[in-house]
């Protein structure tokens, strides 16, 4: 049995993890502080030109992806993007770049289109994927039915329908589109949000975290950044915020490996 000073000492041990514990796991879902969302994104500050991605792999770089916020006069709000990518520089990813090469004729295109009420919520998206200037070669619509997201996934020869609970104001976006801000961010700080695989057909729940903070180097200069590790099933990647919500750097699963998006 312990003498009076080992359970006090044991108790103040327990009281000083306990402590650690709910600072990590309860605190961050109790914080008043907008997450990460579509009607945090949608209220916040809108740049008057779009912003330019470069996508690349170690370095080399393979296509680029803009993306752009329009605030509407009625309070909607749409989160667009266009991305080009050579899918014949692809390294590494075999069968994948190939089929996408002679299906492209050389460039993919993908278009995409997030319609926002003023209330923050997803209302419907529009996907379509272009090989080179040709008509879309697979077209995705999603629209909300009351708390249900009901897509589908329209090609020659095929179609296929999928049903999802969508959460309020939850982020959704396209693989290889990144989210161009993630404002009020924190040690701590837990989200999930829906990637679309248009490619792929099928829809993945992302779940994020950020575990810290890193200095990059970022157009020659040093910044202090959030670093963000998302889950992408069994894969990770991470991305890298400042601190006033900008997204410099963003890593991106694709097939087996990870493509680096590059805030130009």
């Amino acid at each position: 049995m312990p003498t009076r000073w080992q359970a006090i000492g044991i108790s103040a041990f327990w009281a000083v993890m306990m402590g650690l514990l709910v600072q990590r796991d309860v605190l961050p879902h109790w914080r008043l502080t907008p997450q990460p969302d579509f009607r945090a994104l949608s209220q916040a500050e809108v740049l008057p030109t779009p912003v330019r991605w470069a996508i690349l792999q170690t370095e080399h770089r393979i296509g680029f992806v803009e993306t752009g916020w329009r605030r509407k006069p009625d309070g909607w709000c749409e989160f667009y993007s266009e991305l080009e990518l050579n899918p014949g520089e692809l390294r590494g990813f075999g069968l994948l770049s190939s089929f996408l090469s002679a299906g492209a004729g050389g460039v993919l295109r993908c278009t995409s289109s997030f319609h926002i009420t003023p209330q923050g919520n997803l209302d419907h998206f529009d996907i379509d994927v272009f090989p080179a200037e040709s008509k879309p070669a697979m077209r995705v619509r999603g629209r909300l039915d009351r708390d249900i997201m009901r897509v589908s996934f329209r090609a020659t020869g095929l179609s296929y329908d999928e049903d999802f609970y969508y959460e309020p104001h939850s982020l959704m976006t396209t693989s290889l589109v990144p989210i161009d801000k993630l404002p009020e961010l924190s040690v701590g700080r837990t989200w999930e949000y829906r990637v679309m695989n248009p490619l792929a057909r099928t829809t993945e729940v992302v779940r994020c975290e950020v575990t810290g903070e890193q200095v990059i180097t970022w157009h020659n200069e040093p910044w202090q950044t959030y670093v963000v590790e998302q889950h992408y099933g069994r894969m990770r990647a991470h991305c890298w915020v400042k601190h006033d919500g900008t997204v410099l750097r963003q890593e991106v699963p694709f097939g087996w490996n990870t493509l680096v998006l590059e805030h130009e």
